[in-house]
């Protein structure tokens, strides 16, 4: 990824717009990024690095919001747009910051847009302009996470010197980003999560079994036997539980068949002595039985003159039924001659009772007759009532109708008055507001060209201040050269008198220790004619020479410096008068800033006046269209008021025609209405009672008719009547003389109910059945127990009982033993199939833990299998790295994996040490100086982007940007770190480096400035050596 060009929007110290262009470089791929403290160097990394990942570039700036610039206006938009090149295709990104701007509630949200820029325009580099899609596709095609970038490519201010002094723990979270050997770590996690559920179940299996042998005791009844005393052991062993239980189950066994055969034997007794207690059982209750007859037959003997006399009842009572009928016959023949004559008396009273009234209702009948001429004069007027109906509901239909349609009327000539009243008032609006418009319009002409001066008064004004200021910089440095000059030669001037006076001071003293004929150790002469002669100033030293050497240099780089700084200014001042060329001169700034002033005075008016015009504009469009709304409700009212007026017109008309066939008392629909209620009243009562009239005597005169009737046919029944009863008494006497009754006396003695004779006929019967049954029973009785006696029943009962117990107590001995047998078998599988569960999980258990500890790194090295994977990494970057350091370090240096292990168990393995080739030992990278820890983090930078790109060979470094770090240098270490980013620029690579130190910048084919204006904000320019 090789940058082309940076625009950067209220971005940190850039208030406005700031465009960096790349391409201005050229050939001069190596080049620095000067500017004082805070100027915002780091600022144009952090850009980049939020343009391609959405984050700045160090870790002390996660806050994206936080970029946004303090100077920035408020309605400009915190934004960043890269165009950069990756295998010669040239793509655009552009990220803003989200924002709430000033007097809003919500945040503005931030827009992302990625795009390929090809020969025909630009097109989408993804489907979707979101942010995760973007991320996404820059890393595809740059090939480094965010992680990878901020340590190959762009290297933070004090931050790429981290990976090479932090310890394993911070080194493996650096590489786990780089390589991504997360899934590895995580491998570790789902290792502990199975080895804490194979515990889980080892424990549950150990907690199954102990549960077993705490049930032991109380499964099986305590015995002296092996098994016992294998639980009253201090140590319990599985299989000598098992042999235990094993002995137990046979033990129970060999009980239960036991039990089992004495069950049977003592079954087969019991059945025994059981049948022969049934047996004597049956013979004692014939015996009681035999005894219990002859009693009955006794009793029933003395009953037997008793039921004779019940025969002889039954008998007589069974011959009075066949004179029931006959008698009933008389009976019912006296009971109708009787009903007879009482409803013949009654039809007889009914018959008077209907010929008076019949009298009274026809004198009613003929007073209401004579009412006809009322009732036709009743229903005469009804009708012509009825028909006034239909025009008094007009009459009062119209006169409604009118009420309203004059109101109607009225109210619309009242709207159609105010409506013409707002036509005026809103023509006269429009009139007003377009004379205003007029006049706002020519106040507002030439707002474009006042805009298009006034920002080349402020440009200009911009160029003169700048000038201004440069020149005032240029004066006070040409004065400070000046002074600095005299102050460099003074120093020199002084340093050779010093080192003239110290080296004759060091003559004299040579010259104290010549001896004639001894050889001068300076010039071997052994005579000595004219020896220095000792100055009285002789305590100069060798400190004092060095320090008066020192200070002439310094005076030396000062005046260097400042005359730099001033050739500097004046190269910009240059600069600012060739663009100011044709302009205004600089002792002209106060016009330009009045000038400037005045337009932005007038500026503010003009663009007041447009507001306003904008504002009447649209007040005088919805005026006019108000105005014509009114004028077509005008036409609409006038129209509709005519419309009105000719209906109201025809309705006074009919309502005329109506008026004249009314009577006027009739007017009112309401007391037409109650007339003819009360019409309708009459006429009904009239009809009604004629009606009843007729009904009355019809009446009258049928219940006369019916009575006659009734009388004639009751007189003829009661007389058939007479004749019947007299008939059937006379066959019923007849009957009784007939029977053996002595007469009607003993015949109604005799006669029984039903339900009496059914019950006498039924004790016979039951006493004939009982005698007869009796004696057949005591026949049988003495057969069966013939020649036989009573049996002692209490001893065959007790010996049943006894053999029924000792039966009981074997097959309760036989279950006993069989559930305990079972139990035994029971426990011996459980306890199988946990010792066999057991035995599996313990050595499952174990393979785990192992892998677990081994892939976690618990071992004696405190290295996991993610660290050691990670190892490799780090000797191919240390092995990289090497080569660039050995240069840098006159192979003094090499880096080496460090094997000793970190303090309080702490994770090791990815620790580095220096190889010292002066001293031949290894030392802590730590203890190297800022100049060393410099080169090796540079080294070990250059040999991660190396051992990345070979792991990712489809990935090109063409870019590298450095933040700090060469102030710590010497001459010598300074001059072979520029060789060696030169030999990086060489091999195509473009290499940008902030630094504040002179020589760099010197050294270093272009340079990139940045800059604070006097309110504080920045710009930048790059500038080719």
């Amino acid at each position: 990824m090789r940058p082309t060009r940076l625009t950067m929007t209220a971005f940190g110290p850039y208030r406005g717009i700031e465009t960096i262009d790349f391409t201005i470089l050229k050939e001069h791929g190596l080049f620095a990024v000067s500017g004082a403290t805070g100027a915002g160097k780091t600022t144009i990394f952090d850009a980049i690095c939020f343009a391609l990942y959405g984050q700045a570039s160090g870790e002390d700036r996660t806050d994206i919001r936080a970029l946004r610039s303090d100077f920035a206006l408020t309605d400009l938009q915190t934004a960043v747009e890269l165009e950069f090149v990756i295998q010669d295709r040239t793509y655009r990104v552009f990220r803003q910051v989200p924002y709430t701007k000033k007097g809003n509630k919500s945040e503005t949200s931030g827009r992302t847009e990625f795009f390929q820029q090809t020969d025909e325009g630009e097109i989408p580099a993804v489907d979707r302009q979101i942010v995760s899609e973007v991320n996404k596709k820059i890393e595809e095609l740059i090939g480094f996470t965010l992680a990878q970038f901020s340590q190959i490519v762009m290297l933070p201010q004090g931050e790429f010197r981290k990976f090479l002094t932090s310890d394993t723990e911070n080194k493996e979270t650096i590489l786990r980003k780089i390589f991504k050997t997360e899934h590895y770590r995580e491998m570790a996690e789902i290792l502990k999560k199975r080895k804490d559920l194979a515990m889980s179940e080892l424990n549950t299996a150990r907690l199954s079994m102990e549960q077993i042998v705490r049930q032991l005791p109380a499964s099986l009844p305590e015995r002296k036997s092996s098994l016992f005393e294998t639980l009253q052991a201090e140590s319990i062993h599985p299989m000598r539980l098992l042999d235990g239980l094993e002995l137990e189950r046979i033990h129970y066994k060999n009980t239960a068949e036991e039990s089992n055969i004495q069950y049977k034997n003592s079954y087969q007794a019991h059945e025994k002595a059981q049948q022969e207690f049934f047996n004597g059982t049956a013979l004692n209750t014939q015996f009681d039985n035999l005894e219990r007859k002859m009693s009955a037959i006794q009793l029933l003997t003395s009953r037997e003159t008793e039921l004779n006399s019940d025969r002889m009842r039954l008998q007589k009572a069974e011959q009075a039924i066949q004179l029931e009928p006959s008698e009933r016959r008389s009976i019912e023949a006296a009971v109708e001659l009787k009903n007879r004559n009482r409803e013949l008396t009654e039809a007889s009273l009914t018959l008077q009772s209907a010929k008076e009234a019949n009298v009274k209702v026809e004198v009613h009948f003929n007073e209401e007759m004579q009412k006809q001429p009322d009732r036709q004069r009743s229903s005469e007027r009804l009708i012509t009532l009825q028909n006034f109906l239909p025009n008094v509901s007009q009459i009062e239909e119209k006169e409604q109708q009118i009420s309203a349609l004059q109101k109607r009327v009225e109210h619309g000539q009242q709207e159609l008055e105010k409506l013409r009243s707002s036509v005026k008032e809103k023509a006269e609006n429009v009139q007003q507001l377009k004379l205003k418009t007029e006049s706002l319009e020519s106040a507002t002409e030439g707002y474009e060209q006042i805009v298009d001066e006034l920002t080349g008064a402020r440009h200009t004004a911009d160029l003169l201040t700048r000038h201004n200021e440069r020149t005032k910089t240029i004066q006070r440095l040409t004065n400070e050269l000046e002074l600095k000059k005299e102050r460099m030669e003074t120093s020199r001037s002084q340093s050779i008198a010093t080192e003239k006076r110290w080296i004759a001071n060091q003559a004299a003293l040579l010259a104290e220790t010549l001896e004639e004929g001894t050889p001068c150790p300076v010039c071997g002469s052994e005579h000595h004619p004219s020896v220095q002669v000792k100055p009285d100033e002789f305590k100069l030293t060798k400190e004092q020479l060095e320090l008066e050497k020192e200070a002439a240099t310094q005076a030396y780089d000062q005046f260097k410096t400042t005359e730099l700084r001033l050739e500097s200014e004046r190269e910009e001042a240059l600069r600012i008068e060739q663009q100011l060329k044709g302009m205004p001169r600089p002792d002209e700034l106060l016009f330009v800033n009045g000038r400037v002033q005045e337009l932005e005075k007038k500026l503010l008016q003009m663009k007041t006046n447009r507001d306003q015009l904008l504002a009447i504009k649209k007040d005088y469009t919805s005026t006019n269209e108000q105005l014509l709304t009114y004028q077509q409700a005008i036409t609409e009212k006038e129209k509709s008021d005519y419309e009105l007026r000719a209906e109201l017109k025809e309705a006074k008309a009919i309502l005329n025609e109506s008026v004249k066939i009314v009577p006027e008392q009739f007017h009112s629909l309401q007391e037409l209405q109650m007339e003819i209620s009360k019409e309708e009243k009459i006429k009904m009562g009239l009809e009604q009672a004629w009606e009843h009239a007729r009904e009355q005597r019809q009446s009258a005169m049928e219940a006369v008719s019916n009575a006659q009737t009734a009388v004639t046919y009751m007189t003829k029944a009661a007389e058939n009547a007479i004749v019947k009863q007299q008939t059937a008494s006379n066959s019923f006497l007849s009957a009784i003389s007939e029977s053996d009754f002595a007469g009607e006396e003993d015949y109604q003695t005799s006669k029984l109910l039903s339900e009496l004779r059914t019950e006498l006929a039924q004790k016979i019967n039951d006493y004939d059945v009982e005698v007869q049954l009796t004696k057949q029973a005591i026949a049988e009785l003495n057969e069966h127990v013939a020649g036989k006696q009573r049996v002692d029943l209490a001893g065959l009962r007790d010996l049943t009982e006894q053999h029924k117990h000792a039966y009981e107590q074997a097959l309760t001995a036989y279950h006993h033993a069989s559930e305990i047998e079972k139990n035994a078998a029971d426990l011996h599988r459980k306890l199988v199939d946990l010792i066999g569960a057991q035995g599996g999980l313990e050595q499952k258990c174990a393979r785990l833990t192992e892998l677990h500890d081994l892939i976690r790194g618990n071992n004696e090295r405190k290295l996991s299998f993610e660290r050691y994977l990670q190892t490799e990494y780090l000797e191919r970057i240390l092995h990289a790295a090497n080569g660039r350091l050995s240069d840098l370090s006159n192979g003094q240096f090499q880096l080496l994996r460090s094997d000793r292990q970190e303090t309080r168990g702490r994770q090791s393995g990815l620790g580095i040490d220096v190889y010292d080739e002066y001293t031949g030992r290894n030392r802590d990278v730590k203890t190297l100086s800022g100049g060393e820890k410099f080169n090796a983090s540079l080294s070990l930078a250059l040999g991660m982007a190396d051992v990345i790109q070979s792991f990712q060979g489809s990935i090109s470094v063409e870019t590298m940007f450095i933040d700090e770090g060469f102030g710590s240098l010497d001459e010598e270490s300074l001059q072979k770190a520029i060789d060696t980013l030169v030999s990086l620029q060489k091999a195509g690579r473009m290499i940008g480096v902030i630094s504040h130190v002179a020589e760099l910048k010197e050294a270093l084919p272009a340079v990139l400035k940045v800059e604070k204006t006097k309110e504080g904000h920045s710009y930048t320019r790059i500038e080719i050596h």
